[in-house]
């Protein structure tokens, strides 16, 4: 990758997260419209989004983006809070925004389907006339209307003194700031993808261009070895006129040039005066005596101090201000490639099993050394401190996400007409930065469930005596080793007849069969399984809940519901905290020892003999608590043995599923630990009963088991008994 490419990757990054920053912020103002302080923070992110489009040519982005500041700029200005047709057209505007970033970044011709129309609505509210299209200068143009001179300029003095009379006054009267910019480009600024003009076009978008100097290398080769791609343009000296602060300035070379590239320098009116007064005052010394040039340059030094002078004064004034401003700021961050947090991550479970490895060893264990046993002490808690800060990396907060659901909320709602609150708690919980993205489709068709099927029309909720507006309360929070995300509505609840009676329509359920209010319930996770009565967006597309139950599975989790007719349900996901760590319960079946993930695990006991039943041609059933499940022999699922051990000689595993609560037997349990999941690799895929492996203290490796996929195989053999 070169360094154009890497410049435009950064700069496709920068502009991804402010534009995530700012829907987020949206959606709050729309909540809140009277506070300012969000105007503000939008608006500065719509003005630097601007300024990196205009400044990688994405000019459809642009053009876009500088209605929309300018719309922002009205309510910026204005005390008055917008009102709900000012906030939706707020929001559909910055919907444009992403759709034509994404439009710029695949290079795609067209425009998206409603900017024209949004755009106008912008523009009328502008006051500006639809069809009266932005005068756009070429760069040319630019270039050529700026005051250029041709003349050898040897000090930056005679550049102040050429300011003529007719500009200071423009500047007094219109209160412009001056701007003394310094380009010093290396001679690959066209290899990076940029050119001279293009500098004059951004300079001519925040004001205008007084004087500008440019320095042409001496060394430019004869037109036969002209080398096209390198620039000969030594140094530009540009003076510029504008009301915008230093911030705007330097937000025109955020991407374009390094730091030591560019020196901008807010210059002082009277500066300019002083020299064009003190040339004044010299100018008929110079033109009588020749010798006396030597004294005039010190008098031109002088000023030149002074001006030094000023400029560090002015620097220390707004070196202070930024002190103090930083002083407030959030703590300094850097940027780095997840991979290498992965690769990160990776080392410390070697550096943890490494020092299992030399915990459990058994020759270390026959030294009796008290200082080797303190070392050996040190050397685990050491370990145990940089596995919890290396963890910590890889654990971001859920805000984001839950942010993104309030704009799907808005949408939903304005679809089915329900009047929705969404109650959002918890967003500050952390989760594994691997799990997030893969929560947002999940999150997204859970909630739209809740608004469309649980959430009533006003009038019925009036009539049941109900709030007219329906309350979604969407809250995340940590249990145990676990990460809990809740979906509750104040909605109608699940109507389990209806439910069964889909179900045995689809041939998902039988009619001859009794089920339980759990697995009634849990046929809403049948794929193709819906209840929607007409095609729309949102509901009846076939795409049910099977697809977010397969998502929540992927990330080793699972989705349970709640629900009591006319008060509402609960869809709760309850994931690991990390998809890199399992907790578990470690069994020993035959010589092996496997893991049984503790998410799944309900408890482990020893059977009684009379609470295990026989089922001709079904197989081994157990009592428990009631229930009558069944029972798995691990070691024949794994076709280790075919050896019947006696169930008062095992222990039994109760494993929690949504399709039916099952039991495993082993012959010892041996404990509970935390490990590191390691990939069997793609020739194990296949193998559905177990989902990974691990490497004990002890250096053994065991296999651990895919709940998931054993009660694939049960339901299979159920089948194949019948």
């Amino acid at each position: 990758m070169d360094k154009k490419d890497r410049v435009m990757m950064i700069f496709l990054q920068e502009c991804r997260e402010i534009i995530e920053t700012l829907e987020n912020k949206i959606l709050i103002l729309e909540d809140n419209p009277e506070d300012r302080s969000m105007i503000d923070d939008i608006f500065r992110g719509i003005h630097t989004l601007k300024g990196n489009a205009n400044s990688f040519g994405f000019t459809r982005l642009g053009n876009f983006v500088h209605y929309f500041e300018d719309y922002l700029d009205i309510f910026r200005k204005n005390d008055k809070p917008l009102n709900e047709h000012e906030a939706d057209l707020l929001i559909r505007g910055f919907d444009i925004v992403k759709e034509i970033f994404e439009i710029e970044e695949n290079e795609t011709p067209d425009n998206p389907e409603q900017y024209d129309s949004v755009l106008n609505e912008i523009k009328s509210f502008l006051n500006i006339e639809p069809e009266a299209a932005p005068v756009e200068l070429d760069l040319e143009d630019v270039v050529s209307s700026s005051h250029f001179e041709n003349k050898d300029i040897t000090n930056k003095n005679e550049e102040l003194i050429a300011f003529e009379d007719d500009v200071i006054q423009k500047i007094k009267d219109d209160n412009l700031k001056i701007y003394h910019i310094i380009m010093k480009f290396d001679d690959d600024l066209y290899v990076r993808g940029y050119n001279h003009q293009l500098f004059f076009k951004l300079f001519s978008d925040l004001g205008e261009i007084a004087y500008s100097y440019v320095k042409i290398s001496k060394d430019i080769p004869s037109i036969e070895v002209f080398d096209t791609e390198k620039s000969f343009v030594e140094e530009i000296s540009t003076y510029l006129l504008t009301t915008s602060d230093l911030e705007d300035v330097e937000d025109v070379f955020e991407f374009i040039a390094e730091e030591n590239e560019v020196e901008i320098a807010l210059l002082a009116l009277n500066t300019i005066e002083e020299a064009k007064n003190d040339c004044e005052a010299n100018f008929e010394k110079i033109l009588e005596e020749e010798s006396q040039k030597q004294i005039i340059n010190e008098v031109i030094a002088n000023e030149q101090s002074k001006n030094e002078s000023k400029t560090k004064a002015e620097s220390t004034v707004k070196s202070n201000d930024s002190t103090s401003t930083s002083s407030q700021a959030p703590a300094a961050s850097i940027r780095v490639e997840s991979s290498k947090l992965d690769e990160l991550f990776d080392s410390i479970g070697e550096l943890v099993i490494a020092q299992s490895f030399i915990n459990q060893s058994e020759k270390i264990r026959s030294i009796n050394d008290n200082e080797i046993n303190q070392y050996m002490e040190m050397l685990g808690k050491s370990t145990k401190i940089i596995q919890n800060k290396v963890m910590s990396l890889r654990m971001i907060p859920i805000r984001d996400t839950f942010l993104k659901m309030k704009r799907v909320a808005r949408d939903v709602s304005k679809k089915t007409g329900k009047d929705i609150n969404l109650v959002i708690s918890g967003e500050e919980t952390e989760i594994d930065k691997t799990m997030v993205d893969k929560l947002s489709e999940p999150l997204i068709h859970l909630l739209r469930n809740s608004i469309d099927h649980g959430i009533e029309d006003s009038e019925k909720r009036i009539a049941n005596g109900k709030d007219p507006k329906g309350t979604v309360h969407l809250s995340a929070s940590h249990k145990g080793s676990n990460f809990v995300i809740e979906i509750k509505d104040d909605g109608a609840g699940i109507n389990k007849e209806i439910i069964l009676a889909k179900a045995i329509e689809k041939g998902i359920a039988f009619s001859d069969e009794e089920y339980t209010d759990e697995e009634i319930v849990n046929f809403i996770f049948a794929a193709g399984f819906s209840t929607a009565a007409s095609l729309t967006d949102i509901s009846g597309r076939g795409v049910g809940l099977d697809a977010v139950k397969s998502s929540i599975e992927e990330l080793r989790g699972k989705v349970n519901v709640e629900t009591k007719e006319g008060e509402g349900s609960v869809f709760k996901i309850i994931l690991p905290l990390t998809l890199a760590i399992i907790d578990g319960l470690t069994v020993k079946v035959e010589d092996d020892t496997f893991i049984i993930p503790t998410l799944s695990v309900i408890e482990s006991f020893r059977p009684k003999n009379e609470d295990i039943q026989k089922i001709r041609n079904k197989g081994e059933f157990i009592n428990f608590r009631g229930d009558i499940l069944p029972i798995i022999r691990v070691n024949k699922l794994l076709e280790l043995s075919d050896e019947n051990v006696p169930f008062e000689e095992s222990t039994l595993i109760c494993i929690e599923h949504d399709r039916g609560k099952y039991v495993l037997q082993v012959e010892e349990l041996l404990g509970r630990q935390q490990v590191v999941i390691k990939s069997l690799g793609k020739m194990m895929k296949s193998l559905k009963e177990i989902s990974g492996a691990a490497i004990l203290g002890s250096g053994n490796i065991a296999l651990i088991l895919n709940t998931e996929g054993i009660r694939d195989w049960l339901d299979s053999g159920d089948k194949n008994h019948e």
